[in-house]
């Protein structure tokens, strides 16, 4: 069974939140580099908006990429302006 956990932010998109949006996205990408049990595509980030999803390899590590997630939505202020959710996706 594969998780992805599901990063929506709550304001209109703008040139400034995109632009805050992405430098997220590429922080979390390294993030993910590192952990080696979650995936988030360049492709994505490129071109995120409002909405970054996270591919997570293995469900005993949902609570770790989340608080990876959160973490860094904290470090980039960014985490009054964003709501996280896990997803089960059928395999």
């Amino acid at each position: 069974m594969t998780w992805k956990v599901v990063v929506d932010f709550t304001e209109e998109p703008s040139a400034q939140s995109i632009h805050q949006v992405r430098n997220f996205g590429e922080a979390l990408f390294h993030a993910c580099e590192e952990d080696d049990s979650s995936l988030i595509p360049l492709s994505e980030i490129d071109h995120a908006t409002n909405q970054l999803t996270v591919t997570v390899r293995s469900s005993s590590r949902v609570r770790r990429t989340v608080a990876m997630v959160n973490r860094l939505l904290e470090v980039h202020f960014l985490a009054d302006r964003a709501r996280v959710s896990e997803v089960k996706v059928p395999t």
